[in-house]
């Protein structure tokens, strides 16, 4: 076995049991460069990893239900404060300027909530989701929204402004083969925006307990090197990145005490770069 990334040997890290498909599964660490992967990966479809109840049935992989108000507002408050701290109005106004509608693609879009809201600010925007189920509530809200494989859609090449994938290369079997489709997509100048939980420091004190420590669908967790090295072999320059999140879930019904620590944490963890979750934007040259 070796590592995905850079040839190196790997060793045990971690023996996770999930109990929704009732298997262990088992995550070794690069001795080089440090890259955590389960290995082997899932193999097959990986449609059928993201059946209905992923998205509408709360366990330790999915969500409540993805489609409610709720977790619909948690995600575009989530996404509005990432375009926020990574500039993306400043560069917007500039493109505009430019193109009267300019045009994205959201990898992994779920149900759509990124394609709307680039949709609302004039955007020509489009998603392509695994999930039939995902894809179906994203068209059912007036959406372009494909149901496919990315790697396995025809796109047209040098034709998009921006390309995004929140919470998405963590779950993809072969990461690289992504970046350099998306590098072919995009206009030079083009942007990717890219999230994913951050092999940092909350993953190593929190060890098999971390929040993200998801098995089977998370198949690699990165540091901001990994990122970096993939990105450039593809053909990116890192314009701007940044980590959020200390690991404190956010509860409605905690006590004060409790959000005032979470408060401290996530500012620490922003400020020092260590957060469980990391943001890149990088442009094509």
């Amino acid at each position: 076995m070796k590592c995905y990334l850079c040839g190196g040997d790997l060793s045990l890290q971690y023996k996770k049991y999930s109990p929704v498909t009732r298997k262990e599964y088992t995550i070794f660490a690069c001795e080089k460069c440090g890259l955590w992967q389960l290995n082997p990966p899932p193999r097959g479809d990986l449609a059928n990893i993201y059946e209905e109840n992923y998205f509408h049935q709360r366990t330790e992989r999915g969500y409540a239900d993805y489609e409610s108000q709720k977790v619909k507002s948690s995600i575009e408050n989530t996404l509005g404060k990432n375009l926020r701290d990574l500039q993306f109005e400043t560069w917007e106004k500039d493109l505009l300027v430019k193109e009267e509608k300019p045009r994205a693609l959201d990898i992994g879009c779920a149900a759509g909530y990124f394609v709307s809201h680039l949709k609302e600010r004039g955007w020509a925007s489009r998603g392509i989701e695994i999930s039939s189920v995902m894809a179906a509530a994203a068209r059912k809200n007036h959406l372009d929204v494909i149901h496919g494989d990315f790697l396995k859609t025809p796109m047209q090449t040098e034709s998009l402004d921006l390309v995004t994938m929140w919470a998405t290369i963590e779950h993809l079997e072969d990461p690289m083969a992504f970046l350099e489709k998306i590098h072919a997509i995009l206009k030079t100048g083009g942007h990717l925006i890219l999230s994913t939980c951050h092999q940092g420091f909350f993953a190593k004190i929190r060890k098999e307990k971390w929040r993200y420590l998801n098995v089977p669908e998370h198949i690699y967790y990165f540091k901001k090197s990994h990122l970096r090295v993939m990105a450039k072999k593809a053909g990116f320059v890192l314009s701007r990145s940044f980590t959020y999140g200390s690991g404190f879930t956010a509860k409605d019904s905690a006590p004060w005490y409790y959000k005032f620590i979470k408060y401290l944490c996530d500012r620490c963890a922003r400020h020092f770069h260590s957060g469980d979750m990391i943001v890149m934007d990088y442009i094509k040259n």
